[in-house]
């Protein structure tokens, strides 16, 4: 089962966020990825609400399976295109690490387009938006 950060995913945030694999070059050469530190803050109202995190759990009871995993997307300005800036466990780690990260970044797309879809709806606009398309940072020239 995958869902949005809560205090109870504490735990497992913790386990893997030094077993995940940071997707962003930026992020990782200018600052120290901590992605239990930017989960919790999340849950904060008054941070800005820049990072989605997103968990995945075994849905047998806790240990008995090895699906389990961590996504991060850093929201742009705009809140329509995010970057994808970690995932966890690392894919070398077991044989079901690839079909976690699969379910993980088809759900944070899923998930991502239907809340911008339901924003443009409360703001007006009924047109539906561009499926959502991980953005990589690009090289400054």
């Amino acid at each position: 089962m995958i869902r949005p950060f809560d205090l109870r995913d504490v735990p497992l945030v913790a386990q893997l966020e030094n077993q995940g694999t940071l997707l962003n070059a930026e992020l990782a050469l200018t600052q120290r990825p901590r992605p239990l530190q930017t989960a919790l803050a999340s849950l904060f109202p008054l941070h800005a609400q820049t990072t989605r995190t997103y968990v995945r759990r075994g849905a047998l009871p806790a240990g008995s399976d090895p699906r389990r995993g961590v996504a991060q997307l850093q929201l742009r300005r705009d809140a329509t295109r995010g970057y994808l800036t970690f995932v966890a466990p690392i894919l070398s780690t077991s044989e079901v690490a690839s079909d976690t990260w699969v379910e993980l970044l088809e759900y944070v797309g899923l998930a991502h387009r239907r809340r911008h879809r339901q924003r443009r709806r409360s703001a007006g606009a009924w047109a539906t938006s561009a499926p959502f398309i991980p953005e990589w940072p690009r090289p400054q020239r």
